[in-house]
Formats: structure tokens, sequence, C-alpha cells
């Protein structure tokens, strides 16, 4: 896997202190990027009434997928 990998994700009913809910994969696992422009490819075909990238985040920056992403 690359040194850095991207999720989608939005917060949860909108407040960013809630954490956030992610992307997931026809597993129902989170859904794991191998570059932001991966991501931002698969968001901008699923989003286009919003900033697509306040969607895409590092896995590093999501403190809550460390026991959920290997």
């Amino acid at each position: 896997m690359p040194d850095k990998t991207y999720v989608i994700a939005k917060p949860i009913e909108g407040i960013s202190l809630n954490g956030y809910e992610y992307l997931l994969d026809s597993n129902d696992d989170v859904k794991v990027f191998n570059s932001y422009q991966d991501a931002h490819d698969f968001v901008s075909e699923a989003i286009t009434d919003q900033d697509q990238d306040e969607f895409i985040r590092a896995t590093d920056d999501c403190p809550d997928l460390n026991f959920i992403v290997s």
C-alpha cells in the first residue's frame, strides 16, 4: 500500500465534532484510495453540487480509522 492513502468522508450530521462517516466498498469496509487523484476522480463523478475536495481526507488525518485501516 502507498505511503499516503485517502478516504471519502463527511461529518456525521454535518457537525465535525461528531466524527466522520466514510464511504464504504462493496464489502462494507472503508473504501481506501491509493492517491489523492483517485479519490478526487471518484468524488468528482459522484458529487456535483458541492466542493468535492472537502470530502477527501488523508487516512493519517482520521484517527478513528487507525483500527480499521492498516
